[in-house]
């Protein structure tokens, strides 16, 4: 069986990488000038912006939901981690 082990540190890491790729991805392909082209090739370049807008939206979305997502695990293990520890570590005891 594979183990996958991980620190809150590293999924903060992935977090920020998945959010660089969220924000780049927002681009628009653009357009065609109408008065240069043929009807038929700007309507062909529109349609395909409109879709690999939508596509890339998609998957932008997906990354920045997956970096959230991270963001909140790691969050979730460093809390976890805190409330293991002996709170009074290194204090020497009373007694």
């Amino acid at each position: 069986m594979t183990r996958l082990e991980v620190t809150p540190d590293d999924l903060i890491g992935l977090a920020g990488r998945l959010s660089t790729i969220h924000d780049d991805m927002k681009g628009s392909v653009g357009g065609v000038d109408g008065g240069a082209a043929h009807q038929s090739v700007v309507d062909a370049v529109s349609h395909f912006s409109s879709k690999w807008d939508y596509s890339m939206g998609k998957i932008s979305d997906a990354a920045g939901t997956a970096a959230g997502n991270l963001k909140n695990a790691a969050q979730g293990y460093e809390n976890a981690d805190n409330s293991l520890s002996p709170q009074d570590a290194g204090q020497p005891a009373n007694g």
